[in-house]
């Protein structure tokens, strides 16, 4: 039986490994429509914001790969768990950054 840790950290790495897929496939075989919300408007450069977006989206999953290692811990050290607290907001805000990013240069 697990521990409520050992599911909420088993559940961020099963997210974690489905948004670095995810991204791989945006970025390798522009599937564009896996984005939310994405239409395709006429005169934007598909290859380039693929490129982008999957890269925003492997990097969010990176950040959730790097939250699930002291959450499944059963005490984890304060100071470590801290770090990787920010280092996954930061993960996570440089793939939201990106994806935005994506969107205002290359979707006009």
């Amino acid at each position: 039986m697990l521990s409520r840790n050992q599911e909420a950290g088993m559940f961020c790495f099963v997210i974690a490994v489905i948004l670095i897929w995810a991204g791989f496939q945006i970025c390798t075989r522009k599937k564009a429509e896996w984005l939310p919300g994405y239409k395709k408007k006429p005169g934007e450069n598909t290859a380039a914001f693929c490129l982008m977006a999957g890269k925003g989206v492997i990097l969010g999953g990176i950040g959730l790969f790097i939250l699930s290692v002291p959450i499944s811990q059963a005490d984890p050290n304060k100071y470590f768990a801290l770090c990787c607290l920010i280092s996954c907001l930061i993960f996570i805000g440089m793939g939201v950054s990106l994806y935005f990013r994506a969107e205002r240069l290359y979707r006009p």
